[in-house]
């Protein structure tokens, strides 16, 4: 039984009509069945030499037997001749197939271009004859003026072998597809046209053909095999490989071609008599391996269901199990998720198709057997397995019988599993797994390109989404991108990820300030401006004194006012802009005309403008000397946090972020729903509090010991804020960042914001001092934590002098707050922080 593939033609191939091309409507050569080469091969003279008694006496018989059947001796047009001579027909073919072999050799017997037979065997009978007494190839799948037109083909390329020595590289055979009855999978073919008994006569003499047209011949017809293959489509799919550019470039040439070789070399002057052989072998195991491997390179063959489907055909045909399921599983790390599976979603024992699981819930199963043990684990009968998880005995409650469990490996590294499950004992076993080899290779390529690619699909919405997060909550970003994934993939029109929430963290707050970094910097400010209008003012004067006009004297009284306002008022950006535009506008506009009056006056501009930032175009010396005296302290103090916090996530992963403006603020969260894998326990969090503090005294004597290379004298103080109680914080999409996200718990967001500027209670005296470390807190157990913390570093040598409780004025909707302050040895010891 063919299939017909009349849908799934090549459109190409579809829309050209070969036949109206060359003019033709039928098969252009006259072609005769015939038995006379049959009868020459059993009358040779040698034959008696060549074979065994019983042989020669064969050919006795059958020359005795011809004698009284002349009408053998010419062609044959009535098939009756066939029947009425069947016994000697018989005995004569068994020099194509002895009769030892009738039931074991796959073999029919045709005319010349004929898919007829007058002569099969069993096995041909069973496994490609039709009801309508013909078998078909791919050839005889397609449509009738594209056979004729292969089929002229294959005519010419016999006829300048024979008549013109011409050698073609033509493979005369082809495939045949076709489904079992019996196990309802495909089946491919192979079939070999044996032309010896063929002979092509001619009407006259054949006609000379010059050097020139000979390889015109071979041009035109030597791209035969690659026209053949490109007629070829998958059995039973709806996906054809497109046709090659080599293809279309052969079916135009030869097109073209054939039209002068049918003028050249006229159809009715040839003419064919006698048969063909056609030898059939099972090649469904190659053929199919080999078009697993031509999916595989398409990353929809592995993610598409319906491709997915076929895959799954094409491995049951491969181990002639018509039940057989496949799954295939992609491994990222911890994770377990499934790429495609054969199974009905409500049938599949492990839910593969419906959620992702972490790697940890195949211990002890025969999955994380096979890829401890680097291959593939045959299990041929599941319910004798000794050692078994409720995995294994639920794949026993619902039928599995045998498996294979194939992990697939990149680099040594485990990206997936290959799955397959049989419902009777022994279906699957060491024998027939062994099939696989040669694709698991090729698997474990395509799932290592499907992991990359989702992925990237996974990175592009969390950077699309949530720009840079930290890598110790990078997890759940990944799982909320991928659930999102998921939902766009089962159908849902859903654009925006899950809220991502991390509920019970506790919050730690550090801040190492410059004080009076604002107050610097305005002072920086004024220096530079005051040094500009003073020096401009020294240019207008002299220009006054060589050229006494009113108008200046006036424009020195205005630079005399700006002065004034610079050196006596705070300066905000709007006095120091003004302040600018007015030199540049007012002032420096009447420099290139002044040049004129003198050359001291000259000099004078010139050593002005050398004096001027080239970037800003303004005197810039003292608000450099703050902007690298801030950055050093900054990069410093930043560096060194960096590099302590990587220690402190090897203890422990935790959430962290710093901010860098006048000075360093860092914030940590840690807790339990914040980690994938690890157990939370309040031993880290005390932990992560004492090496805060010891982080921070760092900080301060860092700070201290920068004091000799600052161009200006800048000092740091340092803050940290206590919080008890767990708080919840969720990622916001707008501000992309981690926000509190409980309305009680907002408060610990108004100690962030405002401790640095809180006083003593009962005093002017600011809270943050030079060189001291103040932790605020509000209960007793914090109290507690805290000051034993403190001791232990006051003895280790991070703290000197004594330990100071405060009491702190209240803020709004914030009372009760206290304070601890201490005091950071700034001597640098070696063996401080050791212990």
């Amino acid at each position: 039984m063919s299939v017909d593939i009349d849908s799934v033609v090549n459109p190409l191939i579809r829309d050209f009509n070969y036949a109206d091309e060359l003019d033709i409507k039928e098969f252009p050569f006259m072609s005769r069945l015939s038995l006379v080469p049959l009868i020459e091969f059993w009358n040779r003279d040698e034959l008696n030499d060549e074979r065994k008694r019983i042989q020669a006496s064969f050919a006795q018989e059958i020359q005795q037997k011809l004698k009284s059947a002349p009408e053998l001796f010419q062609p044959i047009t009535d098939l009756s001749v066939i029947d009425k001579n069947r016994e000697l027909i018989d005995l004569m073919l068994t020099a194509v197939v002895p009769e030892a072999l009738n039931h074991s050799s796959c073999v029919s017997v045709i005319p010349p271009f004929d898919y007829t037979p007058f002569y099969v065997t069993s096995p041909f009978r069973d496994l490609l004859m039709g009801e309508d007494g013909t078998f078909a190839d791919q050839l005889a799948d397609l449509d009738k003026h594209t056979r004729i037109y292969v089929q002229i083909l294959y005519a010419y390329s016999y006829i300048v072998t024979k008549f013109y020595g011409l050698e073609l590289d033509c493979d005369h055979s082809t495939i045949s597809s076709s489904l079992d009855p019996v196990s309802g999978l495909v089946r491919h073919l192979k079939l070999d046209f044996d032309s010896q008994f063929c002979r092509v006569n001619t009407v006259g003499k054949p006609k000379k053909l010059t050097n020139t047209i000979k390889k015109n011949l071979l041009s035109n017809l030597s791209g035969l095999k690659i026209l053949l293959s490109s007629f070829s489509g998958e059995l039973g799919s709806e996906n054809v490989k497109p046709i090659t550019d080599a293809a279309q470039k052969t079916l135009l040439a030869n097109v073209t071609g054939l039209k002068l070789l049918m003028e050249l070399l006229k159809p009715e002057t040839f003419e064919f008599q006698g048969f063909i052989v056609v030898s059939a072998s099972d090649v469904t195991e190659r053929q199919v391996l080999s078009s697993i491997e031509q999916d595989l390179v398409e990353k929809e063959s592995i993610t598409n269901r319906d491709r997915f489907a076929e895959l799954q055909e094409k491995l049951r045909t491969v181990l002639r199990l018509p039940e057989m399921t496949v799954s295939l599983l992609g491994i990222q790390g911890e994770q377990v998720w499934t790429i495609n599976s054969g199974e009905a979603i409500e049938q599949d024992s492990f839910d593969w198709s419906s959620t992702r699981r972490h790697r940890s819930e195949l211990d002890g199963s025969i999955y994380e057997r096979a890829i401890n043990q680097g291959g593939h684990l045959v299990i041929e009968d599941l319910s004798k397995l000794r050692k078994r998880t409720g995995i294994e005995d639920r794949l026993i409650e619902e039928g599995v019988k045998s498996i294979v469990v194939e992990p697939l490996y990149d680099q040594d590294e485990p990206v997936g599993i290959l799955e397959l499950r049989a419902v009777n004992v022994g279906d699957l076993n060491s024998m027939n797994a062994m099939k696989l080899w040669d694709i698991v290779s090729l698997f474990s390529s395509a799932v290592k390109r499907r992991i990359d690619d989702f992925t990237n699909s996974v990175q592009t919405i969390i950077k699309e989404k949530c720009t840079a997060i930290h890598p110790s909550i990078e997890w759940r970003f990944r799982d909320a991108a991928l659930n999102l994934l998921d939902r766009q993939r089962s159908g849902e029109t859903v654009t925006e990820m899950e809220e991502i929430e991390f509920r019970e963290v506790y919050p730690l707050y550090g801040q190492s300030d410059i004080r009076g970094s604002s107050s610097a910097q305005n002072k920086a400010v004024q220096t530079d401006l005051s040094e500009q209008l003073s020096l401009a003012k020294e240019i207008v004067t002299l220009a006054y004194d060589l050229k006494p006009m009113p108008f200046l004297l006036e424009l020195v009284h205005r630079i005399d006012q700006k002065l004034s306002t610079v050196r006596d008022t705070d300066l905000g950006a709007g006095v120091e802009s003004e302040t600018l535009e007015f030199i540049r506008d007012e002032v420096e506009i009447f420099f290139p005309h002044m040049q004129n009056f003198d050359s001291g006056l000259e000099r004078k501009i010139e050593s002005y403008h050398r004096l001027l930032d080239p970037k800003r175009d303004t005197i810039h010396r003292a608000r450099r000397d703050y902007e690298e005296s801030v950055a050093l302290i900054n990069e410093t103090i930043s560096a060194y946090i960096d590099r302590e916090q990587k220690k402190a996530q090897q203890i422990f992963p935790h959430y962290f972020e710093k901010k860098v403006t006048d000075g360093v603020d860092h914030g940590i969260y840690v807790g339990k729903s914040m980690i994938e894998d690890a157990v939370f326990d309040s031993l880290y969090l005390k932990n992560l509090r004492l090496w805060q503090f010891m982080m921070v005294c760092g900080c301060a004597r860092l700070s201290y010991q920068l004091q000799s290379q600052l161009k200006l004298p800048l000092h740091t103080c340092h803050l940290i804020v206590v919080q008890q109680e767990p708080i919840s914080v969720k990622f916001n999409i707008d501000e992309k960042q981690l926000v509190v996200s409980g309305s009680y718990d907002t408060r610990y967001e108004v100690l962030k914001s405002r401790m640095d500027k809180s006083y003593v209670r009962g005093t002017n005296e600011r809270l943050t001092q030079i060189g001291k470390i103040a932790i605020v807190y509000s209960n007793q157990r914090e109290e507690d934590e805290y000051r034993q913390c403190a001791e232990y570093l006051h003895a280790t040598g991070y703290l000197a002098d004594e330990i100071e409780m405060l009491e702190l004025d209240d803020l709004q909707s914030v009372h009760g707050l206290k304070a601890i302050r201490v005091t950071v040895n700034t001597v640098d010891h070696s063996d401080v922080g050791s212990r």
